[in-house]
């Protein structure tokens, strides 16, 4: 058999699988049943507690940049949004400023409690809704 009846016999029948696919209804030519999944991949949070320690330190010498967006925020009220504009998935980090503000303790207590409450009430109580990214430690912040 010559190399060009062996290419020729492969064009024929890829052709002929493609016209044989192009019957086919569109919607079982989709990769995942049930259409687009959307997912956010840039979502913020607060706790109820890094939002009052967020108050403390807002000031008008040093005030927090997009505080009062935060100030009737709920997971709840979140999961609701993204279903009102049909995304499936949010990963979520903490929101600016951060956990850093001069004090390496305070900085190792915000973390862990921002991290436990993404995790009890974030993901926990939303499984299927969002991914966490975890506050990390800054390398001054490393205990001995």
């Amino acid at each position: 058999m010559k190399r060009t009846d062996l290419d020729r016999r492969k064009f024929l029948s890829a052709l002929t699988l493609a016209g044989g696919a192009s019957l086919l209804p569109s919607s079982l030519l989709l990769g995942q049943a049930g259409g687009a999944r959307r997912i956010d991949v840039h979502q913020h949070f607060v706790s109820p507690s890094f939002h009052q320690f967020l108050t403390a330190k807002n000031t008008p010498a040093t005030p927090i940049p997009g505080f009062n967006t935060w100030r009737d925020y709920s997971p709840a009220k979140a999961v609701a949004e993204l279903d009102r504009v049909g995304i499936e998935t949010a990963m979520v980090s903490i929101t600016a400023p951060g956990v850093w503000f001069g004090d390496a303790m305070e900085a190792r207590r915000l973390a862990r409690e921002m991290n436990e409450f993404a995790a009890a009430k974030m993901v926990g109580d939303h499984k299927a809704g969002s991914a966490c990214s975890p506050c990390s430690r800054c390398p001054m912040l490393t205990a001995a």
